[in-house]
């Protein structure tokens, strides 16, 4: 796993568009669950092998989608009560 900053980047044919997720760790003996210690924080945009890695926020995905699916619209602003792409 890389933290945030300077690495090599692995051989990644084919990966535009993928998620690049956050993990946060559990305190000492509390329960992990993906659901409460890992978030799509970006989506990966474009990539040169062991030079640069290129995302773009999740947000602003999240916000595009929610303009064009009111179920996804509906589900966004229960998770983050952000009133995206309202009428």
């Amino acid at each position: 796993m890389l933290e945030k900053g300077q690495g090599n980047t692995p051989e990644m044919p084919g990966v535009s568009g993928a998620s690049i997720w956050e993990l946060d760790e559990p305190s000492l003996g509390e329960f992990w669950a993906p659901e409460r210690f890992t978030k799509a924080i970006a989506i990966q945009a474009s990539y040169i092998h062991s030079k640069y890695l290129r995302a773009k926020s999740w947000w602003a995905v999240a916000l595009s989608l929610a303009k064009i699916d009111e179920e996804l619209r509906v589900a966004i602003l229960e998770s983050t009560g952000v009133r995206a792409g309202d009428p």
